[in-house]
């Protein structure tokens, strides 16, 4: 084997900043390639360029225009040049992109193919094709994915606050009104109703650009794989790749059936922001005030914050059947949910993973979540966990019922919990797509 090429890796952003799932991903996959003999460099946008080390992989920022207005699509030209300086610099052999942004826009991609660079992709978000940003249409209803530009304008205008029959109805006039456009003041936020449609094509060229311009595409799950495939993606350039553990426990200890006296006790972990759905659960709570159910939500409870933020806080600490508690390293997540009867996930959007479902496997206990998206490929509903096929108080409120009174059923779920697979697997299918670009690899 020849001498190990040179991988770069591109996320939203990276530590020590705050990060979400796919940079814990992106960290935990170069552990795992650094242990297999690759050498990995992070490259993610910043306030002004900058490198530093971060668990032995050399981070790099390449700065971003902080005036730039991302409404056209085509994304940041000065973080461009900057990363395509930055490939100059570093001089990788692979270019692998976790994000898409304004700041790791197609301008990015096109530094790194000018460059006849291998380029992969892998799609971590619905952001990545949605433009309301959670393949919820109008929020409520699982969607396709396909890119429709006169669909799409609509459910993001819906998402603005623009009324559903109202939303539909800019987006189908556009076509026409935006020509108005040029006219008005360039900033004018009201111009995006007139010209919806339009902006939305413009977009989804710009993301079919994208997806063409790499050499492989890597989903995470199966509705990636077939919102990729139903978008024109070819097949042969599609990888699914599912998630793994990197501190893998193996089998979790068994547990002691549950005392029928003592209280079902969940546990949510997350942000608290909207498409992590813990509004629904809380109705879904306020429906069964007699069920013997209680919660510990771990997250952050923060100042300054959106008026959705405050007002979930607001309710938390006021929920009987709630408990807040600090959010958990992510060292220490295992061992706290081995404590839990359950972990509920009641997201309000595609999850590609969640990582926190494997973990709740790696604790031996079952999860509660939305039946759509990741959680309903990794959950087997009646087997591991319970599926809730909508967001739905009532139907919340129907299943938690179930959970707490139905007769031994938390102690199938729990012995239907087997251990996920490891983070070591998935470097080894990633580096499979590495080499099928470069043989050397």
């Amino acid at each position: 084997m020849n001498a190990c090429p040179l991988i770069l890796h591109v996320p939203f952003g990276y530590f020590p900043s705050p990060v979400g799932g796919t940079e814990v991903y992106v960290a935990a996959l170069c552990r795992e390639l650094r242990e297999l003999g690759y050498t990995n460099v992070i490259a993610a946008p910043g306030a002004e360029s900058e490198c530093y080390q971060h668990e032995a992989t050399e981070v790099f920022r390449f700065g971003v225009n902080p005036s730039h207005i991302p409404i056209e699509g085509v994304g940041d030209l000065t973080a461009a040049q900057n990363f395509g300086a930055l490939l100059d610099r570093i001089q990788p052999q692979i270019v692998h992109f976790h994000a898409q942004s304004p700041a790791v826009s197609v301008l990015a991609l096109r530094e790194a193919r000018q460059r006849g660079l291998a380029t992969v992709y892998t799609y971590h978000t619905p952001t990545g094709s949605c433009h309301r940003g959670t393949l919820m249409r109008w929020g409520t209803e699982p969607c396709d994915g396909r890119l429709t530009a006169t669909r799409c304008a609509a459910c993001q205008l819906h998402s603005l606050g623009v009324p559903k029959m109202a939303a539909q109805t800019f987006a189908s006039t556009s076509w026409a009104s935006h020509r108005l456009a040029p006219y008005f003041p360039a900033k004018a936020c009201w111009q995006i109703p007139l010209r919806a449609a339009p902006l939305a094509a413009h977009r989804h060229h710009f993301i079919r650009e994208w997806w063409a311009g790499m050499d492989r595409v890597i989903a995470l799950c199966a509705w990636t794989e077939r919102l990729l495939e139903t978008n024109g993606v070819p097949h042969s350039r599609v990888t699914t790749v599912r998630h793994g553990l990197t501190q893998h426990p193996g089998v979790a200890p068994a547990k002691l059936p549950r005392d029928p006296s003592e209280p079902v006790k969940l546990v949510f972990l997350g942000r608290l922001d909207p498409t992590k759905g813990l509004h629904v659960l809380l109705e879904a709570l306020d429906l069964i005030p007699d069920a013997a159910v209680h919660v510990d939500v771990h997250t952050i409870m923060e100042t300054n914050t959106s008026a959705y933020t405050q007002g979930l806080q607001e309710r938390l600490q006021a929920h009987p059947k709630v408990r807040v508690c600090p959010p958990v390293p992510s060292s220490a997540v295992i061992a706290t949910l081995r404590g839990a009867s359950a972990l509920v996930v009641p997201s309000a959007w595609f999850e590609t993973g969640p990582l926190v479902v494997l973990e709740a496997f790696a604790a031996g206990i079952p999860v509660v979540g939305s039946g759509f998206g990741g959680i309903a490929e990794w959950v087997t509903d009646g087997v591991d966990g319970l599926l809730v096929r909508d967001l739905k108080a009532e139907s919340w409120a129907k299943v938690l019922t179930r959970l707490v009174k139905e007769p031994g059923l938390l102690d199938r779920l729990t012995a239907g919990v087997k251990p996920p697979r490891s983070m070591r697997a998935v470097a080894e299918e990633v580096l499979a797509v590495y080499q099928e670009l470069l043989p050397s690899v």
